[in-house]
């Protein structure tokens, strides 16, 4: 006996209401330019191949499929662990718990840094890295960076979480926003003896309706995050302490005050996490020590906003962190020699000894009389007053910023013959 089957094709158009909500900075969605970029970088600094530091780049705000895109990047770099040095405006808040998440199971340390990128930027997208790079950038860490809104909690996900004394993190209260868009859908149905069965569906036409926008936070939500961040080791207190501050401001934490709360190790940054020195430790060295076997690369000169003229081997932990130190530098500008503008680097912490530090530097450079590029986090009053005499009895020009070394990811990478001040 043979039976048959009557199949008719059917094709809808239909408008339906979608809502969609989220608990974010300021917005539903981040915008395509915004949304954070990942790459694998390469330092950069002045001999330090064949064995280099290598670190993970995220930069940008995290946009609903940054989770997703940063586990497909882990799983293409392979078991890698390298650091994260972040930089992030924020976003919406369950996919920065996501991405702690995932950064805590893999175990990798975090960074408030940014990475100042030498050749191709992963931004760039008509700038192709060549092949014997492996997908691999060149560039240096600078401690000076930003962690606000959202950013923090997905910096507690970070087995050692530190930061520079160039970095911010800020905090304000979280933002629900909502918004209920207009969608029209094609939809194709399929009648089989009778009965109609969906085949498939596809949106034809959206019409974004206006977002609606609360600081309200659900119950649910403050229970989620503050279980998140006692799972992460940070006291809950920092919840409380970031409900306090409006939507519409943020309010920056100082280091103390983070390391109190569990929030960060400490203070030192990037450019001592990631010293080049760990990688010339003889026996283990750190995981982010990457060996390139065929390296050409057998050193390289000094110079790239500036190159170091007064420097040379430096103590193994970073005088930067603990002390101001004065460095002259040439610009490495292309095509200025033989004529170049020459500087004073003046960063770090004023202590007791900075002035006499700077009368001996000032003593080395004979008449040299140029202008000092300033970058400090502040330190000793007394010292500083002091300071503030020198300079004005040596008649220089003071402008705040800091110095981007050509090849060196701070100065105890570079090395020259003089004196370190």
């Amino acid at each position: 006996m043979t039976f048959f089957r009557w199949v008719w094709f059917l094709t809808f158009a239909f408008i339906v209401p979608m809502a969609g909500s989220a608990v974010a900075a300021s917005s539903l969605d981040i915008g395509k330019d915004e949304a954070m970029r990942f790459a694998v970088v390469r330092s950069d600094s002045a001999g330090c191949e064949p064995t280099c530091p290598q670190w993970i780049s995220a930069e940008g705000g995290f946009a609903t499929d940054t989770a997703t895109k940063f586990r497909k990047f882990l799983k293409r770099i392979g078991p890698n662990k390298f650091p994260i040095v972040i930089s992030s405006q924020g976003g919406n808040v369950d996919v920065a718990l996501e991405f702690g998440r995932i950064v805590r199971k893999r175990g990798i340390a975090m960074i408030v840094g940014t990475t100042v990128f030498s050749g191709c930027e992963p931004s760039d997208r008509k700038c192709k890295l060549d092949k014997s790079a492996r997908g691999v950038y060149s560039g240096s860490v600078s401690d000076y960076g930003f962690c606000i809104s959202a950013c923090p909690l997905a910096l507690a996900g970070g087995v050692e979480r530190v930061i520079g004394h160039g970095a911010v993190i800020a905090i304000h209260q979280f933002t629900n926003v909502s918004r209920m868009d207009k969608l029209v859908y094609s939809i194709r149905y399929k009648m089989v003896n009778g009965v109609r069965k969906e085949v498939g569906r596809k949106v034809i036409k959206r019409k974004k309706g206006k977002e609606k926008i609360s600081t309200a936070t659900p119950a649910k939500i403050v229970r989620k995050v503050k279980k998140y961040l006692a799972a992460m080791d940070v006291r809950t207190e920092f919840y409380d302490r970031l409900a306090k501050v409006p939507a519409s401001s943020l309010e920056s934490l100082g280091g103390e005050e983070l390391v109190s709360l569990g929030l960060i190790n400490g203070v030192r940054g990037g450019t001592w996490y990631l010293r080049t020195e760990m990688c010339r430790i003889v026996g283990e060295r750190p995981g982010f020590c990457v060996e390139r076997k065929d390296s050409r690369n057998k050193g390289h000169s000094a110079g790239a906003d500036g190159a170091l003229q007064s420097l040379r081997d430096a103590p193994f932990d970073y005088p930067g962190d603990q002390w101001m130190r004065f460095v002259l530098v040439r610009s490495a500008e292309r095509g200025c020699e033989p004529t170049c503008t020459q500087w004073i680097s003046a960063e770090g912490p004023i202590v007791a000894k900075t002035p006499a530090d700077f009368k001996r530097f000032m003593d080395w450079i004979g008449n040299g009389r140029f202008p000092m590029l300033l970058s400090s986090s502040g330190g000793d009053t007394d010292a500083a007053l002091e300071l503030a005499r020198l300079v004005r009895q040596y008649g220089l020009d003071v402008a705040i910023g800091v110095t981007r070394f050509k090849n060196c990811d701070s100065f105890v990478s570079c090395y020259v013959t003089q004196d370190p001040f």
